[in-house]
């Protein structure tokens, strides 16, 4: 099991260097706490979505596969918006 930088956690994120601090184990065990957590709080579902960073893919499928928990965790990318061009 992977050591836990403790300062890759924020208020309402977690950041750090992909790699280093942030990897696909790192994520297992994120998504294991987060799922205790939430279960022992009565929840069962979790929203889990990406942004489109070439590592989002691995750390979101790392994140849910550490699901022991059960929970529901529908999938949902974020996508940037679409630009709008005016015609003239």
């Amino acid at each position: 099991m992977p050591e836990l930088n403790p300062y890759i956690f924020r208020a309402y994120d977690v950041r750090g260097k992909v790699g280093g601090d942030i990897t696909p184990p790192v994520f297992e065990q994120v998504g294991r706490a987060y799922g205790t957590l939430v279960k022992r709080r009565g929840g069962r579902t979790v929203a889990l979505g990406m942004d489109n960073r070439v590592s989002s893919t691995a750390l979101k499928a790392a994140l849910s596969a550490a699901d022991e928990t059960r929970l529901s965790m529908p999938r949902a990318t974020v996508r940037p918006p679409r630009r709008f061009t005016r015609v003239p």
